[in-house]
């Protein structure tokens, strides 16, 4: 029973401070008087060693918390391989290299052939391309998300006859939005639209 209550003063103590309650001891303290001790000493550790970042502190590691961080996590939190940072030259390319050809990469991230075409020539303007589908293209080309980032951000391929699906493509030179390459994809099924619109208004909400 003292266990429980002490456990049930620390919740207290903890929910007012994330509420931003500036007396969050003394309120607790009012309303668990036996629990005293145990919550002066659990509050001053606290203060020591936060249980709650503050705000400046979650802004720092948010920066210093990479592609290749989380993808470190990931392996060790499920106990799979670290994926190797292949440098990449082409996104086809890569996927002929693992045994995928333009239609299986295309299926595997879920994207119309157009869309991926403008993808592996660079005409699509890397900063508006969804995390998902860097994801996705680094797992489909067994990469690291850095690796595709990087080849994403780069200068303008030229043409490539075998990509020339789509009606009126971009001019070298110029690039468009990923969501302007959904729209203007003949090929996008009515599914995959939805699908990745939902994902853009994700991370524009994120």
């Amino acid at each position: 029973m003292v266990k429980h209550e002490r456990n049930a003063a620390i919740a207290t103590y903890l929910l007012a401070l994330e509420q931003g309650d500036a007396d969050a001891l003394a309120h607790t303290l009012a309303a668990f008087p036996d629990c005293e001790q145990s919550l002066t000493v659990f509050a001053l550790r606290d203060a020591l060693t936060p249980t709650y970042p503050d705000r400046s502190a979650l802004a720092s590691a948010q920066l210093a918390l990479t592609s290749r961080l989380k993808e470190r996590a990931m392996a060790t939190a499920f106990g799979h391989d670290l994926p190797v940072a292949v440098p990449l030259t082409s996104l086809v390319s890569r996927a002929r290299t693992v045994g995928l050809d333009v239609p299986a990469l295309a299926a595997a991230v879920d994207l119309p052939r157009d869309v991926l075409a403008l993808l592996d020539r660079r005409l699509i303007a890397a900063a508006g391309i969804p995390m998902l589908a860097i994801r996705r293209l680094a797992s489909a080309l067994q990469t690291s998300t850095e690796a595709v980032q990087s080849y994403l951000a780069g200068g303008i391929r030229q043409r490539v006859a075998a990509f020339n699906f789509a009606a009126e493509p971009p001019q070298v030179g110029e690039q468009i939005s990923f969501a302007d390459s959904l729209q203007q994809s003949p090929l996008l099924t009515e599914d995959q639209r939805r699908y990745w619109d939902t994902a853009l208004q994700q991370e524009q909400q994120a």
